[in-house]
């Protein structure tokens, strides 16, 4: 060895020995400090009490159990029979996850997925290769819906028609309902026929076909499913023809629920392209980028849907015909340039000089391209976002793409047969090929989803589950009353019908299109930049006004229609204008939804709507500006209430506000009156108040109110029969529950938490994308304030911190609402404190989940368990929530948390469950957006926390993939997603609320607990005589080794009827696929034989 590298070596291994000294003092100083830190914090804040605390005394309620005989029962058994090739979930364990750290190339991101050698395809028989000519179309992001019509989408289809009109051999295909409904307002009579007939003949093919590309994540299946209902009934009434092929290629991440939405509406095939780059390589090593996906609950191939992942980094041209970008882009006619790295490669147009050169690069990446599927049949898009909007464009990509097809396909020696298709043509010449490969390699099975995405290192898009989660909230609310509206719409117009009620179907009818512009509204806003809360702040705001807009409109319209329907006898015109004004309104975009104040200086009425097909007891709560109230049914017996102070945004009592909670007992699918009255005796009903660690005890005096203030307890207790919890003075929050149903408890310490962004030498977060620069830190809190409110109907307490307002009430009520712990949330991150920080709340519990997973659903539809994976770093374990995740130990206990909106969720430490409630970033992520998440709003969240046994054991063998919510569980969720429908009729005086029913049934018996009323949708309001509506049904799985249920025994119908509803006859009744278009049979018995985990659509005539 020469003495200059000797030195060299001794001079490089110090540096690596000093710099290893550091990070390991670093690192244990690190570790003792926060050793230090939580000392101090105990001997500051003490626990009130260990988990091994003297049992409480005091009232116990009663608990049945359920029948595990119910058909939904069997759910889990026949998923522990599920089985698949290709199970993503323990897939992880053999995925080699390994990226370049630092990416510095003009063109973007290096390509990972590189094919070094590969095996030509031709021998036999030619390489088929359909290219199929697309243009992505965003209906807001960087412009808004209306900026991006004008400006591109309206010649991209005019173009479309003419140009394909003027070359036979041109394809194209169009994905976006929502555009396609716009332009067509509009389009000549010469171009729909132009169009008619392009479709017609094969040349232009409607993918897909939703209302919009609806994102995967945070997208409520009832919503996913309705915006795709849209889109399909629109496109079959229109244009007369129905979707057949799938095209989901820029959403950021795939759920399950889609490709079963999509198969039991009628797709055969599916295309998608999002998904983490190691999955597509460990996929394409073995060439399964397409395969037969399978639902995890399933046992059998019925729900399989055929599905096919495009293997590169994005849709765009320069990544679709192979591995090499800086050769692809080549064949992108209509750019100015290409790169390779930072050499700029012009592109030329083709001609007799150089076309087979050209020809001959683009044969090799195609070869290699189809060297990691099996077939002789190779899908290559060509597009881009808002592409093909031009006629030059048209002629410049297509033309010089053809003179290079009619040359290869000239040549012997190139042994390949390319042309332009669409999907169909590629999924149907693939379908011939099948007989050359399968019986020896045939397409796997493959279950589970494709969550989180990267597409670079580990910067997963695991930030998106949560950013703007105001709007993620309205939408949700907005989704309950339209479903809500669509089902009084339905019923209201046939008992008018058959009543023979002139003016009210007039009235309704001509009101129908409000009810379709609310649809679409919602439907809009499931689009994957929209939900999301990717899309530029100037597009949110559009978004938000369109949300806006739609909140008021279906106010207005449920309003008119319950009136309607709880009015007896015959209504003049000017009575169906609506007198109910709702109990919480959404005002202000910027702004989170409020309770209005009512006058209650008379007699009131109260409306109030059961939308589920359950029994409903629950407690509503008021604004009144009086405390001197009192509650009594329709027939003035008195209601158990309680008067509580309304805190203002300075956590004051307001002296002008206050709440009535009030119990309620709604009938399944019903309308029923309450009166608030005035009274001298109310006093009675106030709730008890006690503040802690505040300094507005003066204030407090000038209240209705005796506030306690007296001396600082050790520990704050709530209690409601089924729960005692208990919450530390010290840090605002839960410590620990007792379940005193069976004398179990529970330490659940509740943490506000955050997480800083990025370092000088990495990349932040951004919209899209969650990049912490280590783990979560609490938050300073010593001693907040604090108010206790106690009464005979609630209980709950308050506590402020900076930029958190958080509850958690327990409420004293019958029935499955006691079982649960509801915790809400009033988030305001606008300020500088919160610059680059993300909110989690995290749950850390005694429940030891040593297998370290995670069930959490997907869409409301179904539950995934999810395997802590270290490989994917924190972020890469973090999980869209939409509606409910759970924690389970060995001994059989469960924490169950559910929500009223999504969320990002994860399990990071055994007995951690933490939800991210918001985020505020001060830059873009190099995702196109180039700009951060700084709109932050005064934002509500509401979750319900639960403690549940199992009667069995966990087994310690390998977890079953698909899991499933108690009963108990199911039904809260269903509370909390569709929430009773209050109003306060604001006439003078009591003139009109006498003229309303007392209550009003719309079902004539209950539908099962697990078989759920998704929606009654009317179609069409053409015809007197009989409305033609969409009855969709949803039978959920439930785990029912969790047997507790609160609820009253009931008959258990094995076969419920279609013919469910009051006062409506049903004069036919057909089982079609689940967007109304295709029978499968006429029923005959009526009944509705529905198997766990499904969904079913009944079109129904009804009269």
């Amino acid at each position: 060895m020469k003495k200059r590298d000797f030195w060299t070596a001794v001079i490089g291994v110090s540096i690596i020995y000093i710099g290893l000294c550091f990070w390991i003092y670093f690192r244990i100083e690190s570790q003792l400090s926060r050793s230090v830190s939580l000392v101090e914090k105990e001997q500051k804040c003490p626990r009130a009490y260990s988990p091994r605390h003297a049992h409480f005394s005091g009232n116990t309620v009663a608990v049945r159990q359920i029948s595990t005989t119910w058909p939904t029962c069997q759910a889990k058994l026949t998923a522990e029979q599920h089985g698949v090739d290709i199970q993503m979930e323990s897939e992880w364990s053999s995925i080699k996850v390994a990226y370049p750290k630092f990416i510095l190339t003009v063109s973007g991101w290096v390509p990972d997925l590189q094919v070094p050698s590969y095996t030509a395809k031709g021998g036999d028989r030619p390489l088929h290769v359909i290219v199929v000519p697309h243009s992505h179309q965003d209906p807001g992001w960087l412009s808004t819906f209306s900026q991006y019509y004008n400006s591109y989408t309206k010649e991209t289809l005019d173009s479309a028609v003419e140009q394909l009109m003027k070359q036979p051999t041109w394809k194209f295909i169009w994905a976006e309902m929502i555009f396609l409904a716009r332009w067509w307002e509009t389009a000549s009579q010469e171009k729909k026929e132009k169009f008619l007939k392009l479709v017609a003949d094969g040349r232009l093919e409607i993918v897909t076909a939703g209302w919009v590309m609806s994102d995967e994540a945070n997208v409520h299946y009832e919503a996913m499913l309705d915006q795709l209902i849209e889109g399909h009934q629109w496109l079959k009434s229109n244009i007369g023809v129905e979707a057949k092929t799938g095209w989901s290629i820029d959403q950021f991440g795939y759920s399950p629920t889609m490709p079963y939405l999509m198969k039991n509406s009628g797709i055969e095939n599916l295309v998608i392209q999002r998904v983490h780059y190691s999955v597509k390589k460990h996929l394409a090593a073995g060439r399964n980028l397409e395969f037969h996906w399978r639902q995890a609950w399933a046992s059998g191939v019925e729900s399989d849907l055929f599905c096919h992942v495009m293997p590169f980094l994005s849709y765009s041209i320069m990544y679709s015909c192979g591995p090499e970008p800086h050769v692809c882009c080549k064949f992108d006619f209509d750019r100015t340039k290409c790169l390779r790295g930072k050499k700029p490669i012009e592109p030329d147009d083709v001609s007799d000089t150089n076309v087979e050169q050209l020809s001959w690069e683009l044969w090799e990446q195609l070869q290699k391209k189809a060297h990691l599927y099996k077939s002789n049949v190779l899908l290559v898009p060509h597009g881009d976002d808002f592409r093909y909007s031009s006629p030059s464009e048209w002629n410049k990509q297509l033309t010089n793409l053809e003179k290079m097809f009619t040359f290869m396909n000239s040549k012997t020696d190139f042994h390949i047969k390319i042309e332009f298709g669409t999907l169909s043509d590629y999924f149907s010449a693939l379908e011939k090929d099948k007989p050359h490969f399968t019986h020896e390699s045939p397409f796997p099975s493959l279950s589970g989803d494709f969550f989180p995405y990267t597409d670079r290192s580990d910067q997963y898009w695991s930030g998106y589950f949560t950013s703007r989660p105001l709007y993620k909230h309205i939408t949700r609310v907005l989704q309950a009353k339209i479903r809500l509206l669509d089902i009084w719409y339905t019923l209201c117009y046939v008992r008018a019908v058959r009543r023979h009620k002139t003016a009210v179907v007039t009235f309704l009818r001509e009101r129908f299109s409000v009810l379709v512009s609310t649809r679409r509204a919602n439907g809009h806003f499931q689009h994957h930049d929209a939900i999301t809360g990717t899309s530029s702040s100037a597009v949110t705001k559009d978004y938000a006004q369109i949300l806006l807009n739609a909140m008021e409109q279906a106010d207005a319209m449920i309003g008119a229609v319950t009136t309607i329907l709880m009015t007896d006898g015959p209504l003049e015109e000017g009575a169906i204008t609506s007198h109910i004004k709702p109990n919480e309104e959404w005002k202000h975009f910027d702004e989170p939804p409020m309770r209005n104040a009512f006058e209650v200086n008379e007699k009131r009425t109260v409306i109030i709507s059961n939308p589920l097909t359950t029994r409903r007891r629950e407690v509503v709560r008021v604004t009144t500006l009086s405390p001197d109230v009192t509650v009594t049914d329709a027939d003035l017996g008195i209601v158990l209430h309680q008067i509580n102070p309304v805190l203002t945004s300075d956590f004051n009592i307001d002296l002008n506000r206050f709440e009535v909670a009030f119990l309620v007992d709604l009938p399944p699918l019903s309308v029923k009156k309450y009166f608030l009255q005035p009274s001298k005796d109310a006093e009675r009903s106030q709730a008890r108040v006690s503040a802690f660690n505040t300094n507005l005890a003066e204030d407090f005096k000038k209240s209705r109110f005796r506030v306690s203030t007296g001396q600082q307890p050790r520990v704050l207790e709530l209690d409601n029969g089924y729960y005692r919890v208990s919450f530390s003075p010290c840090t605002g929050f839960l410590e620990h529950v007792h379940r005193k149903v069976d004398d179990w408890m529970y330490e659940v310490q509740l943490k506000m938490m955050t997480y800083d962004t990025g370092s000088w030498f990495k990349d932040k977060s951004g919209a899209y994308t969650f990049q912490p620069n280590g783990p979560a830190t609490e938050l300073d809190i010593e001693y907040p304030e604090m108010i206790m409110v106690d009464g005979p109907v609630m209980s709950a307490v308050y506590t402020s911190v900076p930029g958190i307002l958080h509850s958690a009430t327990l409420y004293k009520v019958e029935g499955s609402a006691v079982a649960g712990l509801h915790l809400e949330n009033l988030v305001n991150l606008n300020s500088d404190r919160w610059d680059n920080k993300e909110l989690v709340m995290r749950l850390d519990s005694s429940i030891y989940n040593r297998e370290h997973s995670i069930c959490t659903d997907l869409n409301g539809f179904q539950m995934h368990r999810k395997q802590y994976q270290s490989k994917l770093t924190m972020q890469g374990n973090f999980h869209p929530l939409s509606t409910a995740a759970y924690i389970e130990d060995s001994l059989g206990s469960r924490l169950t948390l559910l929500t009223a909106e999504t969320h990002g969720v994860a399990n990071l430490e055994p007995g951690w469950l933490e939800v991210v409630l918001d985020r505020r970033l001060m830059q873009g992520d190099w995702r196109g957006l180039n700009e951060g998440v700084k709109n932050n709003m005064p934002t509500p969240s509401h979750f319900v926390l639960m403690l549940e046994k199992s009667r069995t054991k966990l087994d310690a063998g390998p977890p079953v993939p698909a899991c499933f919510p108690s009963a108990t569980s199911h039904l809260l969720s269903q509370s909390l997603l569709h929430p009773l429908s209050v109003g306060v009729v604001n006439t003078g005086g009591d003139a009109l609320g006498t003229r309303y029913l007392s209550q009003l049934s719309l079902v004539r018996q209950p539908l099962p607990p697990a078989l759920g009323l998704v929606n009654l949708r009317t179609l069409r309001v053409n015809d007197t005589v009989a409305v033609t509506s969409l009855l969709i049904v949803h039978q959920a799985g439930l785990d029912c080794d969790v047997t507790e249920t609160l609820e009253d025994e009931q008959t258990i119908q094995e076969s419920p009827s279609v013919k469910l509803f009051e006062d409506v006859n049903v004069v036919s009744a057909f089982e079609t696929n689940l967007n109304g278009l295709k029978i499968k049979k006429k029923l005959t018995s009526y009944e509705m034989n529905v198997p766990p985990m499904e969904l079913k659509t009944f079109k129904l005539s009804l009269g």
